[in-house]
């Protein structure tokens, strides 16, 4: 079959659409031809739509969604319009079946189809579900059998049996296919390639996606894989600085070491940061992340108050954060935490207490965010719905933020907001205007400037001062 694939993901600065690369390759190795519409370089996305699809007459169209709005409440963004505006002009200009998967999609699923009004859709990892999908629509297979498919029957959308059990194999499935997607752009653009090592989330966190996405049990692939890939991207495809995306490169510590070891005894070097829990990073993980090039990591903190910790029910505590953080210096690797103000049982005493920490702890940076985006099928859904933020039945698709009644709505954004303005090694997203954030970031990758974020937005204050736009510490950075 003619496969068309489209990423709908229209952020910029472009982030690579790995989970599509690892799709186009599972599709062509069961046989069929594939092509990928990249509409995050398009000028013209109607154009761009009939042109292929009239080029190409697809028999199938898969569009990924990767997320269903930036998370941001200072500054939220809402991608479904924009989305069903792509599978309508799909829909105008052919009558293929259309069928909708990626991580955005995977976490409300019934209610995206149907307010696309598409018949199928691929929960969770599409490499296995997908091509099964494919043979099914060629040959009149019963789509009922296909595990990760959820598809309309009559005026309600069926999720098969098990449809939450992912690859059990990561080896098994091929190395992503990136040779149909436009890679010098993403890195001139993107300023970094990205790369996981694993999937799936055994961590408890209550607003979290990941285990919803890839589910609860981590699946690894060997290092041996994962190094062979990190020698395309350097070699073949000229990235010079990489993102591991995994949710926490550093759970378990054995596997991150391995990778590190693998990469040592290949004599790859390469620029690099990964996201990592402050749950006992090892010496000698941090030690070997060194050796290979990392220049930056950044730590899922979420706050530094035991209080809130344990309400968000983080696995660590603000001495786990404390001791991370004290290795990360005296090894000299620059670190910074990513917080969240405003989750349950939230307090003008604990927000003060986060905030007086980081003053002792001095990360080079922090990434804040305020409020927290409620998904289904999370217990922060579960918390807003008891506590009253959303009626029974609604659903999750627009964003709904939660700010805890424990804490003055108010008081907690001014209070974040005058924190920032006084330290410049502090991130907020804001609805700030006029800063012409995503242009000026992609200029700094443009000129070759690589790193981690805060040496970005480093860049990014400098040359918005050049341009008499001041600064202080609120950034859409989302």
């Amino acid at each position: 079959m003619k496969v068309l694939l489209i990423n709908s993901n229209l952020l910029k600065p472009p982030i690579t659409p790995l989970g599509l690369a690892y799709l186009s390759s599972a599709v062509r190795n069961a046989g069929h031809e594939v092509i990928i519409l990249d509409l995050n370089f398009s000028e013209n996305i109607r154009n761009d739509i009939s042109k292929t699809i009239s080029n190409f007459s697809p028999d199938v169209i898969g569009i990924s969604i990767r997320n269903i709005d930036n998370a941001t409440m200072l500054h939220s963004v809402y991608f479904i319009p924009t989305i069903k505006e792509i599978v309508s002009l799909c829909k105008e200009f052919t009558d293929t079946p259309i069928v909708l998967g990626g991580p955005g999609f995977s976490m409300m699923p019934a209610d995206i189809l149907k307010e696309m009004d598409v018949p199928y859709g691929i929960v969770g990892e599409g490499e296995i579900a997908f091509p099964e999908l494919l043979n099914c629509l060629k040959d009149g297979g019963n789509v009922a059998e296909i595990n990760g498919v959820i598809y309309r029957k009559g005026d309600k959308f069926v999720k098969n049996k098990n449809i939450n059990m992912p690859s059990k194999d990561l080896n098994s499935i091929p190395l992503p296919d990136r040779d149909l997607l436009d890679n010098k752009r993403y890195l001139n653009d993107g300023g970094m390639g990205n790369i996981q090592t694993k999937r799936g989330c055994d961590r408890k966190c209550i607003y979290c996606t990941y285990p919803v996405i890839e589910g609860r049990r981590l699946r690894f692939r060997s290092p041996e894989k994962v190094v062979d890939e990190i020698e395309i991207l350097i070699n073949h495809i000229g990235i010079d600085y990489l993102h591991f995306s995994d949710s926490t490169f550093n759970i378990p510590n054995e596997h991150a070491i391995a990778v590190c070891k693998e990469m040592i005894k290949r004599g790859i070097r390469v620029k690099w940061t990964p996201y990592m829990s402050p749950y006992l990073p090892s010496e000698e993980l941090l030690t070997l992340v060194k050796k290979t090039g990392c220049d930056g990591i950044v730590f899922g903190a979420d706050s530094v108050s035991d209080k809130m910790l344990k309400n968000l029910e983080k696995e660590f505590t603000a001495a786990n954060i404390k001791k991370a953080s004290e290795l990360c210096k005296k090894l000299d690797i620059p670190f910074s935490l990513n917080l969240l103000f405003g989750g349950p049982g939230e307090t003008k005493e604990t927000v003060m207490e986060t905030l007086d920490n980081l003053d002792r702890m001095k990360p080079i940076a922090v990434g804040a965010m305020i409020g927290v985006r409620c998904y289904a099928k999370t217990k922060m859904a579960k918390i807003a719905l008891e506590q009253g933020f959303y009626k029974k039945g609604e659903n999750l698709l627009k964003p709904l933020y939660y700010v805890s009644p424990t804490v003055d709505k108010e008081w907690l954004v001014d209070t974040i907001q005058q924190y920032a303005n006084s330290h410049e090694n502090f991130f907020i997203p804001t609805s700030k205007k006029g800063l012409h954030t995503d242009d000026l970031i992609i200029e700094i990758f443009r000129d070759g400037i690589r790193g981690p974020f805060w040496e970005i937005y480093k860049e990014f204050r400098k040359r918005a001062a050049m341009q008499k736009d001041k600064v202080k510490g609120g950034v859409n950075y989302g």
